[in-house]
């Protein structure tokens, strides 16, 4: 008896779930009153008798609401919203069960509203924080790739003023060792012959024009 209660219990949740996709579907559904009453008897399977009702499965619906809002072609979860508050503020009892009583489910419609209403709320939040997070990772990845490239400069900017020191160093030693070498000798000027001090000369001439260079 438990597991046939059971089978009925699956039963009807396969047939809610179908008829949420359906309303998912199409945001003007209920357009046509024909639709609107069909819809209305369907949503029957929420009653047993007047003590108790059917209690849908509230686990099943998150997935639901994921794979609709991942699938275009599914629909939307704003029409899924949409026609489901429609249902909550304008269903109509239909029929009435052997003892004459009317089938009434509306209790159960505005819990399924609101079951469905929150995990859509959560999805959309989550959505928003993924995409937020996401992001705030590209900005940072996009700061890092320009420290990065901030500190190559920095080290080529290093690099180039090592080898301008490297340069006006030399060039002043050159010069320094040039000068020194040319005044040894200009100091020892008055001891030597004038053929020699030409020779000189033109030695020191020729040092001077190469330190330069």
């Amino acid at each position: 008896m438990k597991d046939g209660r059971k089978a009925i219990a699956n039963a009807k949740q396969a047939e809610l779930v179908k008829l949420l996709k359906e309303l998912a579907a199409d945001v003007s559904l209920f357009k046509n009153p024909k639709a609107r009453s069909n819809i209305y008897q369907r949503l029957e399977i929420y009653y047993i008798d007047d003590e108790e009702k059917f209690r849908h499965f509230y686990s099943d619906f998150f997935p639901l609401i994921v794979e609709i809002s991942e699938n275009p072609e599914l629909g939307s979860t704003e029409a899924l919203i949409t026609n489901l508050k429609f249902l909550m503020d304008h269903y109509q009892i239909q029929n009435k069960n052997q003892n004459g009583d009317f089938k009434n489910v509306e209790d159960e419609i505005v819990k399924l509203y609101d079951h469905i209403n929150l995990d859509v709320a959560r999805l959309n939040h989550f959505t928003r924080t993924l995409s937020q997070t996401q992001s705030g990772l590209s900005e940072l990845k996009a700061s890092s790739l320009e420290a990065e490239e901030g500190i190559k400069r920095a080290m080529n900017a290093e690099k180039n003023y090592i080898t301008i020191l490297g340069i006006f160093a030399s060039i002043v030693l050159a010069f320094t060792g040039g000068l020194a070498f040319s005044t040894s000798v200009l100091e020892n000027i008055n001891a030597v012959s004038p053929y020699r001090l030409a020779f000189v000369m033109e030695g020191l001439a020729f040092v001077f024009i190469n330190v330069m260079y």
